[in-house]
């Protein structure tokens, strides 16, 4: 007799049919046998398509078959959609033949169907083939192009997509709340949300890269909030990261875009030079060109934001400079060299202390001295 599960996982297979066309090679004539609320039984004739060289069932028509079933046995809880397969472990003790009817049961007693608590759509994101390096391809199989994207706050719960949960992050530094269930995240300890330091965000990520437990997103989501409430702080923050790597090219090129096509919003190229970040202890670029050992981006925020005499230059720096069209329009402000971090520190004060034998040919020569 049929029952209102197998009447329903019915109709969603019908529903998949002709939109996947590896299902649609193998399971064609796939008789659905019965379905109760977390059982799902079906039956299958091996044909030709089915089988290896050796005659036998083929390992990927047995995989196929797994995340088939899989689905179909969420499907006999009610649900029309039955998610993406992202982990599938298969022991394979034994075999079948051409002409023989394998038996196929599956049991979902116990599902996690969460979805994001912002938009509600699958804890999936769909990725570009193209976007891929060597190295991820190969981990992903090529083609396969959905990945988990799950991240759950520890504290409460709740499951989002990675960006809608750094998208919320104003709401959560403003009230340091859950952004869907209002949760009070704040630990015993801490008096209030006023100052964050020391405060942890603990979550639980899944994304293409596996699980990872315990990540503090903290410093994320406050970097996400002040950019919000500060969007012409975005290119002064993407400069420092380029002086961190020691991109000169990237220097130039991003601070001639500026003066190319200035926007009375945006930074001029002149303060972005000079730019301190408030959530990294005030530092410069020139801290932090310090503190990466950038000699080159060191020498070259010395040309474009010091009162530093050129002459006082190695010719190669000023070759260089010359080179890549970095003038010295933007040297006439204040001097990048006696700029102070939190801490009191200027740039030569860093060298000095984290590592003065790194440094010692500059600072012998005085030119890190304002």
């Amino acid at each position: 007799m049929a029952t209102s599960e197998l009447d329903h996982v019915k109709a969603v297979w019908q529903n998949l049919q002709g939109n996947s066309p590896i299902y649609d090679f193998l399971l064609f004539d796939v008789e659905i046998v019965s379905a109760i609320k977390g059982t799902f039984v079906a039956h299958l004739v091996l044909k030709q398509n089915h089988v290896n060289s050796r005659g036998t069932i083929h390992g990927a028509v047995s995989a196929a078959l797994v995340d088939w079933s899989g689905g179909m046995a969420i499907a006999t809880h009610g649900l029309e959609k039955t998610g993406a397969s992202i982990d599938i472990h298969i022991t394979y003790v034994s075999t079948a033949q051409i002409g023989d009817t394998i038996e196929i049961e599956a049991i979902a007693n116990k599902f996690n169907m969460d979805v994001c608590k912002i938009c509600s759509q699958d804890l999936i994101l769909e990725l570009d083939p193209e976007d891929f390096d060597e190295a991820t391809s190969s981990v992903a199989g090529g083609s396969n192009t959905l990945f988990p994207d799950d991240i759950q706050i520890i504290q409460c719960g709740c499951h989002f997509h990675w960006q809608c949960l750094l998208d919320e992050s104003p709401k959560i530094i403003s009230t340091f709340s859950c952004p869907a269930c209002n949760t009070n995240l704040l630990s015993p300890t801490s008096s209030s949300a006023q100052s964050l330091d020391g405060v942890s965000l603990l979550t639980r990520y899944h994304n293409e890269g596996g699980i990872q437990e315990n990540l503090d997103i903290m410093p994320l989501v406050k970097e996400e909030a002040y950019l919000d409430a500060n969007p012409w702080a975005r290119p002064a923050r993407a400069f420092l990261t380029i002086c961190g790597e020691g991109d000169v090219t990237g220097i130039v090129e991003l601070l001639n875009a500026i003066q190319e096509d200035p926007d009375e919003d945006d930074i001029s190229s002149t303060d972005i030079l000079r730019y301190q970040d408030p959530l990294d202890n005030m530092k410069t670029a020139l801290h932090i060109a310090i503190e990466k050992e950038q000699e080159a981006v060191v020498w070259l925020l010395l040309w474009l934001a010091s009162h530093l005499n050129t002459e006082s230059f190695p010719d190669e720096v000023t070759q260089a400079a010359n080179i890549m069209g970095a003038s010295r329009e933007t040297a006439q402000g204040t001097d990048i060299r006696g700029m102070r971090d939190n801490n009191g520190l200027t740039a030569s004060d860093v060298a000095r202390r984290n590592n003065i034998n790194r440094w010692a040919g500059i600072l012998a020569a005085g030119v890190l001295e304002a």
